[in-house]
């Protein structure tokens, strides 16, 4: 199955579905189930941003700061068409795919990222 690298805390709220979009700067015809694999850096604006996009989904991240700090594979979503526009309080990048069906793991999977999607077999785990 594919995954894509997202940097913390975003593939935290992508997983419990309290995010609606991926934000991109490229376009690809992927769709469907995806890996969430969250990287060990930190995006440096996302708290600002995430208070100012949704206060109820900052306190909510703030009460989980142990799992989002979690890094490897931490969950999966569906990906919906790339689109350059969707109607979401989320979006603010050239491109985004909806997401939907999100699911957090219990525990994340220790797994490399890399750029773009990648394939991932997580067999035995």
């Amino acid at each position: 199955m594919k995954a894509i690298s997202l940097q913390p805390p975003w593939g935290l709220i992508v997983c419990a579905n309290l995010k609606d979009c991926e934000n991109r700067d490229w376009r690809s015809n992927f769709t469907g189930e995806v890996y969430i694999h969250q990287s060990k850096k930190w995006d440096r604006d996302a708290m600002d941003t995430i208070m100012r996009v949704d206060r109820n989904v900052y306190i909510w991240l703030m009460n989980r700061m142990e799992m989002a700090q979690w890094y490897g594979i931490i969950g999966k979503t569906t990906f919906g068409k790339c689109t350059d526009y969707i109607q979401s309080r989320w979006f603010f990048g050239k491109f985004a795919y909806p997401c939907s069906n999100g699911f957090l793991f219990d525990k994340p999977i220790p797994y490399r990222g890399q750029l773009g999607f990648f394939e991932v077999n997580l067999n035995g785990h």
